[in-house]
This record gives C-alpha cells, structure tokens and sequence, in this order.
C-alpha cells in the first residue's frame, strides 16, 4: 500500500509538471485541430475573432478593428494564474518590439473581464514587471465564444485582417512555434 501511495504520488507531481510546462488547463473545449509542444492534436473550434469592444491594460477602448490595421495579427490567449503565460511574457514584449510593418502582437487576458475585475490590475502588474508594451484587451463578453473553445492557456492563434484564424491554434508556451508560424505566413 506504502509503494502505491507512492507511485501515484509520482504520477500526481508528473502531470502537474506537464501542465506547468505546457500550459494551464481551460474549462471550455470543442472541436477542431491545434498543434501542442508534444505535437498532438487538440481538438478546438477557433476559426474566427470576435469583432469585439473592450478596454486594454491602459484603460483605453480597443475594438475588432485592430485586426485592418495589419496583415497578420499574432493573439495570445492568457491567464493571470497561468505561470507558462507569465514566463513567455518577456520574450513575447521582446518579439512584439522586432515586428514588421505587416504584423502585431496583442493578448487577451482572459480572467480580466474589465477594468474593476482585481485580475486587470493583476495583468497590469504582470505586464509591468515583464516589459510588456504590446496591446492586452480585457476578455469581456465579446470574447465568450472564443475563450469557451480552448483547451489551456496560452494559446496563441494568428488572425488576418478579418479576424480569420490563419494558423493555430497553438497550446501552450512555445513562443519559437509562434515565430515559425508568422514566418511561413508573411513568406507567402
């Protein structure tokens, strides 16, 4: 009984490591495919942004329309609790500054639902301490549907000017991923 305690003691810490390292589990899933760090399938719906109105990390409206400002908008899905999220942070505040004129980066926070939720002070914090001056919407209603069809934080997904996913969804912190993806795109 000892050993058994044990061995599912081990496999307990095992997982809880996986989803440290990868990403932070999502209550929502759907259907669909994503490439994971391990390179297997997730199922998730995600085919399209929402044309939404919210406020960012600054206190400013920010709409749908950010998405016609460039070709390729790179949107990273995040959580306040999601320690990956936060560790990709500053690489991410570093990429978003390397950007051509036909990319951007932006984050949603996904547990920051407007600007008197405790989590948007918390994202800002975040963001604060990692550097970060890329645009971070609040996750309001707007975002629902498309918060609702992943699987963890982050996730990253890469959207045309019309909000079209045009790749990913990509699951978990794997910013090279993300880069590569962007890559192939704008070679085209």
């Amino acid at each position: 009984m000892k050993t058994m305690t044990k061995n599912l003691a081990v496999v307990f810490i095992a997982i809880a490591l996986a989803f440290g390292f990868v990403g932070c589990a999502n209550s929502g899933s759907e259907s669909g495919t994503t490439s994971t760090k391990e390179g297997s399938d997730v199922k998730s719906q995600l085919t399209e942004l929402p044309n939404f109105n919210s406020t960012d990390l600054d206190g400013n409206q920010v709409t749908g329309d950010i998405f016609a400002q460039k070709k390729y908008t790179v949107v990273n899905f995040w959580g306040t609790y999601c320690s990956p999220c936060i560790g990709e942070m500053a690489e991410l505040a570093t990429w978003a500054n390397e950007m051509g004129d036909d990319a951007q980066l932006i984050g949603v926070v996904i547990d920051a639902n407007g600007t008197d939720a405790q989590e948007y002070e918390t994202a800002r914090s975040i963001c604060s301490a990692k550097g970060v001056t890329f645009t971070n919407v609040c996750a309001n209603s707007t975002f629902n549907s498309a918060i609702s069809s992943l699987v963890a934080v982050p996730t990253t997904v890469i959207v045309d000017s019309n909000r079209q996913v045009v790749a990913g969804p990509i699951v978990g912190a794997q910013v090279d991923t993300y880069k590569s993806a962007l890559e192939d795109l704008l070679a085209k």
